[in-house]
């Protein structure tokens, strides 16, 4: 606004006198203002002076360094259009705007929660319930996720205090568990070993996984030294298969002879568009934690960085999915507690 009212009047005296019938030089007396309008940023013409200040030359065309909150901004010169995600505190539309990944409810960027890690999740038809193991204890949820059975300690379970807990100190831990609804019975892995427990988790057998053709031939070909392990594991009664993943990577091993029953490279979770989506929301090497068929609604649920995902007996993701964890009642008030 100072610039516009020095150089308007200066504008118009330049005006006056290049219409003038008189040819001399202004009066010296005219300089002083003449000098002042241009040290102050304007340049001969006065307008385009006012162009080329206080926006950066921008001419008032918003931008995500203006100092402004404007454009597609979410809040001042971050988020929405803006490469530079927003800080805590900052306002938001989406996650996405948020340098932490998190937009909470408030429509404010907020601390990322911190992520619910599980070891093992199955699905239990005869009962039906979800079979969640986490931090050393089983959990129950029921088929509408709420919590129904509370925290088992893994080391009062003699089919796990004498198999996958045995020499552990802490918490037990596993890699992964899948149960065999034809035959109820839960497959738990950790290492490059495989217990079989009943369906009240007692011991039935064991095996290393050098005794299992389709882990020989399949995941365990690839990784070397033969410490052989595997992320997860689900077991889909209807076609007889146990499945597993390494990486973002599956393979089908029938359930009859344990030979494996696809590609011998496995089967990329990103062979379809709805799996790519999972590994995007996995991050890095789309590691799983854990996935299960549940035959009741024939859908396959994955859990891992926290979350879970639900794809359909036609692969397709079910809406609604990719929560937090915490966000699902039974898992918040259990095993992510």
């Amino acid at each position: 606004m100072i610039k516009e009212l020095i150089a308007a009047p200066f504008a118009a005296a330049l005006l006056y006198a290049c219409s003038s019938d008189d040819a001399a030089s202004p009066p010296a007396a005219d300089a002083g203002p003449r000098d002042a309008a241009i040290g102050d940023g304007a340049t001969t013409d006065g307008a385009t002076g006012d162009a080329s200040g206080g926006d950066g030359g921008t001419s008032g065309v918003p931008t995500c360094t203006d100092g402004a909150k404007n454009g597609g901004e979410t809040d001042v010169d971050c988020g929405g259009t803006c490469a530079v995600r927003c800080a805590i505190g900052k306002a938001c539309a989406v996650s996405a705007d948020c340098a932490s990944g998190t937009c909470g409810a408030t429509k404010t960027c907020v601390a990322a929660p911190a992520l619910c890690k599980i070891d093992g999740f199955t699905w239990v038809a005869a009962q039906n319930k979800y079979l969640v193991i986490a931090k050393g204890k089983a959990w129950w949820l029921d088929g509408s996720n709420a919590l129904v059975g509370a925290g088992i300690d893994l080391y009062t379970l003699p089919g796990l205090a004498n198999g996958p807990c045995a020499g552990q100190v802490g918490a037990c831990r596993i890699d992964a568990m899948a149960y065999r609804n034809d035959g109820n019975q839960v497959y738990i892995f950790r290492g490059s070993h495989v217990w079989v427990l009943n369906e009240n988790i007692a011991p039935v057998s064991d095996f290393e996984f050098t005794q299992i053709p389709g882990l020989v031939n399949g995941p365990c070909a690839a990784q070397l030294g033969g410490a052989c392990r595997i992320d997860s594991a689900s077991y889909n009664s209807d076609a007889n298969l146990l499945q597993v993943t390494v990486g973002g990577t599956f393979w089908d091993i029938q359930g009859t002879t344990f030979q494996l029953a696809g590609p011998v490279a496995g089967t990329p979770l990103t062979s379809t568009v709805d799996g790519t989506a999972i590994c995007t929301g996995l991050g890095a090497g789309c590691v799983l934690d854990d996935f299960a068929w549940r035959v009741d609604t024939k859908s396959s649920e994955f859990i891992g960085n926290g979350r879970r995902w639900v794809l359909d007996a036609n692969l397709k993701l079910v809406a609604g999915t990719g929560n937090l964890l915490t966000d699902i009642p039974g898992f918040a008030q259990g095993p992510c507690q």
